[in-house]
């Protein structure tokens, strides 16, 4: 036994000094030739190691100096890879034992360029050839080896990594420079420590934390591979990856100028669950800051306990909620607040507010919004939804369907809202030659949207807009199957009602159109000094109207115009318009002047319309004076009218200025012709005949009935400047600028 362990130790010290001595002896250049050519062979490329050194004892161990690997063929510039120094030790004894022990492994200076040239071919891809799929082995058996199952080491490091990529095709270029990792203690127990950095275009992103512990390797899954991971770059400039990324809104500013900050943490559990927490800053034309903390429960799935926004160091908005990312239907359910945004703050973030708003009275002052935010199954939701605008609450819910056939529902309800303080200014109206440098317009095509189906409902218990005062606002739009309806819009207002009912037909270019207008009981003046701030015309109001038409354009709407309507309104007012004056001054030869109004006690009229061609026959005005009656034509193409009125006396004008006790059978016919902007107003009697008739009226009136008598004498005579004056200066008070 003695002898045995005596032969055995000799053994043993000749196999350790064999080991040792034996890369002395053994030609290593021999084997670097030999290696160099048959990566040539199998790459077709260029190959070269400047040194080469190999050790059996006490480790195994491998040192490369000045690898280089060439570039392909038709490609220019730096070599495709290359190694400054590689040193790999491993431990001798636990190899025969099966099990990896790493005592170091250094690698210095490695260089790796990508380049993509202008037909869009890379330089590496005729290293990756494709390789055959061994489809019979299991996972398990393909990661089972022995030698991995206890892999330590001392410590695993790589410093001054370079990597560059260059495409010719869109113009990007990037490079990783001062790339370094440094792991120590790496064993299966405990975690490990790691350090990385590198310098993307000079801009230094650093990664530092724990991995581990990891486990047998052969069960390991990355998935469920503790982690405390903290990524950190404090100075980004964008412009060093600005080629790669897509432009900022230009709110923000040019990406160009713009520096990111960035501080971010992961931390990934055996149970697979990984919390996330990010700081996020974006410093452009505005600074732009995100901070973010979440949970990952799996790959798809990530849950935000709260992300909040912030524009210039205000808080603007926060989410918190859920996203699935699964790739066959995303899901989400996020909760979202806002803080109160002030118009002026936001002015300064968007500039083209001031002009939208330039001149306004009284423009909004701040709005804020919370709303539940839901998608499934391709439906995006919205449900309580309330949104503050200045201090007057409108609450929504709604809901939108992609595919085919969009559907958007949508519900607001409110108890009052000021319209004019968001809506824009009014812009001072275009000048001829402003006018005439744009094209002529283009009818909307609506056929896009027939597909949808819509259906939108408003409820508001009062509407304020441009000086009205609507009242039990109820706004119904349904469309489907390329008919969109208003069903009904109605409405309160000026002591009154309003109802209408339209439709658009959208499968149709230029769109079809239909409506039916009912207002009753409302008062006409209050409604025109709030629109027009005009006293011109008052009364209660009631009408109907049944119209069709093609195109939403005016010119369309003016050229195809049809159908009919009716109209009576009741005890008014037409100020400017002195009836009973007019037939005052005749008696008088306009020595009289009286009031510049006339009162009537009811008004009617019935229209029928064809291709904007409006005809009225029977227009009718009663008052205690006196009765009008009228019929003619408008033309809205031309913009022209031709109508005829015949305003009669039938009472006395005691009262209106006048002092004799009746005047009755007085008829003043007129026909207005001409453009809307300067009609002509003529009479439809010869002087003679009108002057006699007004002698006839006023029988027996003293010194009255004698100058009429000689004004009617001289109407007589042939001479139309005489007829022509005496009549205007009669009828001076009928129509202003008669």
């Amino acid at each position: 036994m003695k002898r045995l362990l005596k032969y055995t130790a000799i053994a043993v010290a000749l196999l350790l000094v064999l080991l040792i001595a034996a890369p002395f002896f053994i030609d290593v250049d021999q084997y670097r030739v030999q290696i160099e050519q048959r990566v040539e062979d199998a790459t077709g490329r260029a190959f070269h190691i400047g040194d080469m050194q190999a050790s059996l004892f006490p480790w195994v161990g491998l040192k490369l100096d000045d690898v280089v690997l060439g570039n392909a063929e038709g490609f220019k510039g730096a070599d495709f890879l290359r190694v400054g120094h590689l040193d790999v030790q491993l431990a001798f004894w636990p190899l025969l034992q099966q099990r990896v022990e790493l005592r170091h492994f250094t690698l210095e200076a490695p260089a790796l360029y990508l380049q993509r040239n202008s037909d869009g071919r890379g330089n590496w891809e005729d290293l990756t050839g494709s390789q055959p799929q061994n489809t019979t082995a299991s996972p398990a058996t393909a990661s089972s080896s022995p030698a991995l199952a206890a892999f330590t080491a001392e410590s695993i490091s790589l410093s001054k990594g370079r990597l560059s990529w260059s495409d010719a095709v869109s113009g990007q270029h990037i490079s990783l420079d001062q790339l370094e990792i440094k792991l120590d203690d790496v064993q299966q127990e405990r975690p490990v420590n790691v350090h990385a950095a590198v310098t993307v275009n000079g801009n230094l992103l650093q990664l530092d934390g724990k991995i581990g512990p990891i486990g047998d390797l052969t069960r390991l899954d990355l998935q469920q591979l503790p982690l405390q991971l903290q990524l950190r770059a404090d100075q980004f400039a964008l412009a060093a990856v600005a080629d790669m990324l897509p432009a900022l809104p230009k709110q923000l500013g040019d990406s160009k100028t713009a520096v990111a900050q960035l501080q971010a943490g992961l931390e990934q559990r055996r149970d697979g669950t990984r919390l996330i927490r990010a700081d996020a800053t974006l410093k452009a034309a505005h600074a732009l800051a995100l901070k973010l903390t979440a949970e990952q429960h799996d790959p798809t799935h990530i849950s935000v306990q709260s992300a909040d926004l912030a524009v210039d160091q205000r808080k603007l908005l926060n989410l918190a909620g859920d996203i699935n990312l699964q790739s066959d239907s995303p899901e989400l359910s996020l909760r979202l607040r806002s803080e109160p945004v002030e118009r002026e703050w936001l002015t300064s973030l968007l500039p083209e507010l001031a002009s939208v708003y330039k001149g306004h009275p009284s423009p909004w002052k701040a709005f804020d919004v919370g709303m539940m935010i839901e998608l499934k199954d391709k439906a995006l939701t919205l449900s309580d939804m309330k949104l503050r605008l200045d201090q007057e609450l409108l609450v929504l819910s709604g809901r939108y369907l992609s595919g085919k056939h969009p559907d958007l529902r949508l519900n607001i309800q409110g108890e009052q809202l000021h319209l004019d303080p968001w809506l824009p200014a009014a812009k001072k109206s275009q000048t001829t030659a402003d006018s005439g440098k744009a094209g002529p317009a283009e009818e909307p095509d609506l056929r896009p949207y027939a597909n949808w189906r819509i259906n939108v409902h408003t409820e508001l218990g009062k509407l304020y807009a441009r000086g009205s005062a609507l009242e039990q606002v109820v706004l119904n739009l349904q469309g489907e199957q390329g008919v969109f309806q208003l069903a009904p819009l109605a409405f309160r207002m000026a002591g009154g009602s309003l109802k209408l009912k339209a439709s658009v037909n959208a499968a149709s270019y230029p769109a079809d159109w239909k409506e039916t207008l009912t207002v009753k009981q409302l008062r006409v003046g209050p409604l025109l000094q709030q629109l027009a701030d005009s006293d011109q015309l008052d009364g209660t109001l009631d009408m109907d109207t049944r119209l069709h038409g093609n195109g939403l354009l005016p010119d369309s709407i003016k050229a195809s115009l049809s159908g009919s309507g009716n109209m009576e309104m009741r005890d008014g007012r037409v100020k400017g318009f002195d009836i009973a004056g007019a037939l005052r001054n005749i008696t008088s030869l306009g020595q009289q002047k009286g009031p510049q109004y006339t009162d009537f006690a009811r008004l009617q009229a019935s229209f029928t319309a064809h291709n904007g061609l409006i005809r009225n026959n029977d227009l009718f005005m009663a008052s205690p004076l006196f009765r009008l009656t009228g019929k003619g034509t408008v033309n809205l193409p031309a913009s022209a009218i031709d109508y005829h009125m015949r305003p009669k006396l039938v009472g006395t004008l005691v009262g209106q200025g006048d002092q004799a006790a009746s005047r009755r059978g007085v008829t003043i016919p007129l026909h207005i012709a001409g453009p809307w902007a300067s009609p002509s107003i003529t009479p439809e009697l010869d002087a003679g005949a009108l002057m006699g008739n007004v002698q006839n009226a006023f029988k027996g009136g003293g010194n009255t009935a004698k100058t009429l008598k000689d004004a009617g004498t001289s109407l007589t005579k042939p001479s139309g400047k005489a007829v022509k004056d005496t009549v205007n200066k009669a009828l001076g008070g009928l129509l202003p600028g008669f």
